[in-house]
């Protein structure tokens, strides 16, 4: 408390006035001085708080500035003075006006030449600003200075204050810009030319005033973000808090720390990519071809291509791609049409639509005719005639010395060939040949069928290509793989014939050879049939074929004047195959741990998989194929150690279709748990209080433990006669709450307890039992409830004071006497659970007590409830009425007794003037009115 009194202040600063040099205070290490500015302060000047405590000045003033360890300090308390002794402690000063103190001295001070009128004008504009934000402090004004002219200087501080948090104007705003494009955005509040550039985002990034240029190269990323600091000057990017200076009865100083510099932002979008669409196109229609395949490459070798597909339109669909030079040819065209295998350039623009259009030449066919004898000597001379499907002559042949005749090129499709003349010696065949001459392939352009007459049986080579089959979708890159060292043999499958003559019995071999590195056998000058290989040795790693493959070789009627074909075939092998298991436990192998994650690696350190154990603890990898692998743990299961092992094993050509097994075990943490219930206001134990105990999952624990020779399953104690229970068995690594399933009667059931079994918890190690964890007394608190009994007259419901009520128990036993008040209302407060009574015993006349209502019953149960009990009572009255029989006038000064059914005299009346008489307040029930005395002349 600063409780110097305001005389003093006064004085003390006249007398500092008058130093001729600075003030130094050292205390704990904080050294304080006190400097005369020069700069003087006219007119009486006071700050003063409620409590008396004030520094005035008078006409004159030098002003005095503070330093502490040699740097600018402010004062935050204009009332009062800086002392002379030590006590002063460093501290970050956390005020909620921080931020708004730190933006006065930032503009006020920190961010000027910094001269002695600088801190005088910043120290008042902060003066200010305190007295406006204390309700209890109070600087006069009337004050000035003739070296300038203060309420200027503090609008325009003030005005930069207010503004502190304004950014560019295209804060926040987000831009799509092309690579190579220049963007231009005007900042229209002023901000951005006074601000420095912290982060360019990737872009080229110029600033003109308040102009921003943002060029974006082919090195910028697909989305840039632009950050500038607004004051450039201070050094931090976050506001920093002050150090305050603080004494418990003198002034309290602050000292550096910068107010937010106010980072903002702009964002762009960078366009790099430009479009491209290819399309085909049929040279003869000119219509457009769909399924027509593309290659694009961004290499002139077409490497690393990527495949596209014409549609119904004839066009690729449109890809966006990077800017550059691209490559592309033509890998597959449809029928009729002929592949151009060109290479061909493409440049693309960023932000440009590119499009580029091919045609194809159309397949041709041509037929020759080689005409022999039987003893193979040629003819010369024979007419064919050429038709179409049509029936329309085409063109007309006649074969030259060698016996050779050929087309035209001619369209694709179905000829018919028909020889019309033949000269002596030789027999015209008559027969009619029908060529079916169809488009081969697309890099063929010209299709011939050749006709020959009389020709030799035609034959094959065969080749036979081993490789893997498709089976490994995990390594898929083996699939297809060449395999080399498999030993094939060829047999014939049935007799193989040419005409009459026998070639090869059924199942005869005719071959027996090993797989180049191509993968490949051949056989060679095979007849016309059918045959089958068997595979005698596998590769290594492969599983031997025990089957066979059949191989048909046909004649190939697209090629009559080949005597040896070319027939290829595939056979696949299985790669050796099996499957790793881990058993993944803890506490020795008797408990097996889920959710442990393993990394499934290849030998050379390549991740396969990652895997989580199930609660069983194990996981099945997928079928691996031959080779060596490890297993190494990832992430260990909640609450055990990681075990970074690397577990090899190996699956061989034994080991296919089989499960290798791998155990790996963690150890973990485990306790049981203590609970104590007492009561809360007693410290009593509490004996037979249900809990129940969830996971984290909020799912009810249960715990195994042995008994005897019973294993008993458990989710549920009860306390003992001690207030206690422990758990018979250990809850393992993980985070739980208790909560009371059975709370006790009468008792506030308390709220969930969480607790946790985790390495830095504090257990009891006790002998046999083994680690516990005490939760300490959990405490009850028993249900209070209010009674509030509301007295009420029946007819009108205004509230009856004066009336009085006992409350008994459940077992009638009386507790308590209470009256209503004057608002009819008797309240019994902090009244323990349990049933009770409330009897009506006295009621204020004229009201009678009504026997059916007189007691009423109230059962408390919830806590901190106000159970209310309403009691209604009526007034009775009787009137006896005296007339004369004749004239029905009344008769006053007659005189009756009440007596009550017992014929006890209760009441004597006498009429009045009115012939009336009244008695009131009598309980309900039968009554008997006798006349004693009549007047004169009755």
């Amino acid at each position: 408390m600063k409780k110097l009194k305001s005389i003093l202040l006064i004085f003390i600063t006249f007398a500092l006035a008058t130093l001729s040099n600075p003030l130094h205070i050292s205390a704990n290490n904080v050294d304080i001085k006190l400097h005369k500015s020069g700069v003087i302060r006219r007119g009486y000047y006071i700050a003063k708080n409620s409590k008396g405590e004030s520094i005035a000045t008078n006409d004159g003033y030098n002003f005095i500035t503070i330093t502490v360890n040699g740097e600018v300090a402010f004062c935050i308390e204009p009332e009062v003075l800086v002392g002379s002794g030590g006590g002063y402690t460093s501290a970050s000063f956390t005020h909620a006006e921080r931020e708004m103190f730190s933006r006065i001295l930032y503009h006020g001070y920190d961010n000027t030449n910094k001269t002695p009128r600088d801190i005088i004008i910043a120290q008042h504009v902060l003066w200010d600003y305190i007295d406006s934000i204390r309700d209890d402090l109070t600087i006069n004004s009337g004050w000035y200075y003739d070296a300038f002219d203060y309420p200027a200087e503090k609008a325009k501080i003030m005005a930069k204050v207010n503004a502190h948090n304004k950014s560019a104007s295209f804060h926040g705003t987000t831009h799509n810009i092309v690579q190579g494009e220049t963007v231009t955005l005007n900042d229209f509040n002023g901000v951005l030319a006074n601000s420095v550039l912290i982060d360019n985002g990737g872009l080229n990034v110029s600033v003109t005033n308040n102009q921003l240029k943002v060029t974006a190269t082919k090195d910028s990323p697909t989305k840039g973000v632009i950050k500038f600091k607004k004051f450039g000057n201070i050094t931090n990017n976050t506001s920093t808090a002050p150090i305050l200076y603080s004494h418990p009865s003198e002034q309290n100083v602050i000292v550096g720390g910068n107010p937010d510099p106010i980072i903002y932002s702009v964002n762009f979008n960078v366009e790099h990519n430009g479009t491209l669409r290819i399309g085909k196109m049929n040279e003869e229609t000119e219509q457009m071809v769909s399924n027509t395949e593309f290659e694009l490459s961004s290499s002139k070798d077409m490497s690393n291509s990527t495949v596209y597909k014409t549609g119904s339109n004839g066009y690729i669909n449109k890809l966006s791609l990077l800017a550059g030079t691209y490559y592309y040819r033509e890998k597959f065209v449809p029928n009729p049409l002929i592949v151009d295998a060109t290479v061909k350039e493409v440049k693309i623009a960023p932000g440009i639509d590119t499009e580029v259009k091919v045609s194809n030449k159309v397949a041709k066919a041509k037929i020759e005719i080689l005409k022999l004898s039987t003893n193979d000597d040629f003819i010369k001379g024979v007419i064919f005639e050429v038709k179409d499907s049509k029936q329309n002559v085409v063109e007309t042949l006649t074969t030259d010395s060698k016996g050779f005749a050929t087309t035209k090129s001619l369209p694709l499709g179905v000829y018919t060939l028909t020889e019309v003349f033949t000269p002596e010696p030789y027999v015209l065949d008559e027969t009619v040949r029908t060529l079916d001459i169809k488009y081969k392939d697309q890099t063929t352009e010209v299709i011939t069928s050749v006709s020959k007459i009389a020709n030799n049986f035609q034959r094959s080579d065969l080749t036979l290509n081993k490789v893997e089959n498709d089976w490994d979708k995990v390594q898929s890159e083996y699939n297809g793989l060449k395999l080399s060292d498999a030993t094939l043999e060829l047999y014939s499958k049935d007799d193989i014939y040419e005409g009459s003559k026998l070639v090869y019995r059924k199942d005869q071999l005719i071959g027996k050879e090993i797989t180049d590195h191509f993968g490949q056998v051949k056989f060679h000058n095979l007849p016309l049939g059918e045959y089958y290989a068997k595979e005698t040795v596998a590769p290594k790693g492969y599983i031997i074929f025990d089957g066979v493959w059949n191989i048909s070789i046909k004649y190939d009627k697209h090629k009559p004047t080949v005597e040896v074909t070319d027939t290829e075939s595939t056979l696949t092998n299985q790669i050796a195959y099996g499957k790793s298991k881990i058993h993944k436990t803890g506490k020795g192998g008797s408990e097996f741990l889920a959710n442990a994650v393993f990394g499934l690696f290849k030998e050379d350190g390549t991740k396969l998989f990652e895997y989580t154990t199930d609660k069983k603890g194990e996981v099945t990898s997928v079928d691996l194929r031959f080779g060596t692998y490890y297993w190494k743990e990832l992430v260990a299961p909640l609450g055990y150690h990681l075990d970074d092992t690397k577990h090899y094993f190996t699956i061989t050509e034994e080991d296919h279709e089989s499960v290798i097994h791998l155990p790996i075990s963690n150890e973990y943490i485990k306790a049981k748990v203590l609970v104590s219930k007492i009561d809360s206001k007693t410290k009593y134990p509490l004996e037979n209080v249900g809990f129940k105990i969830l996971d984290s999952n909020n799912e009810v624990v249960t715990i195994k433990y042995q008994e005897g020779k019973n294993i008993i399953e458990k989710n549920e104690w009860f306390t003992d006669t001690d207030g206690q229970f422990l758990l018979e068995a250990s809850l393992p690594y993980g985070k739980y709450t208790l909560i009371e399933s059975k709370p006790l009667e009468g008792y506030v059931p308390m709220e969930p307890y969480k607790f946790e079994i985790g390495d830095d918890q504090k257990y009891l190690d006790i002998e046999i039992i083994g680690k516990v964890l005490d939760l300490g007394d959990i405490e009850n608190t028993k249900i209070y409830g209010d009674i509030k009994i509301l007295k009420l007259d029946e007819e009108t419901g205004l509230p009856l004071a004066n009336t009085v009520f006992e409350l008994y128990d459940s077992q009638m036993e009386l507790l308590d006497t209470i009256t209503t008040n004057e608002d009819g209302i008797a309240l019994l407060e902090h009244i323990v659970y349990g049933q009770y009574f409330i009897k009506e015993i006295q009621v204020p006349f004229p009201y009678v007590i009504d026997k059916d209502s007189q007691l009423q019953q109230v059962f408390i149960k919830e806590n901190q409830e106000v159970y209310e009990v309403i009691f209604k009572n009526k007034t009775t009255s009787v009137t006896i009425s005296k007339n004369d029989k004749v004239t029905k006038e009344p008769i006053s000064n007659t005189i009756f007794n009440i007596y009550d059914e017992n014929k006890i005299l209760l009441h004597t009346v006498t009429t009045g003037e009115d012939g009336l008489a009244v008695v009131e307040g009598l309980e309900y029930g039968d009554y008997f009115v006798e006349e004693l005395f009549v007047p004169k002349p009755y």
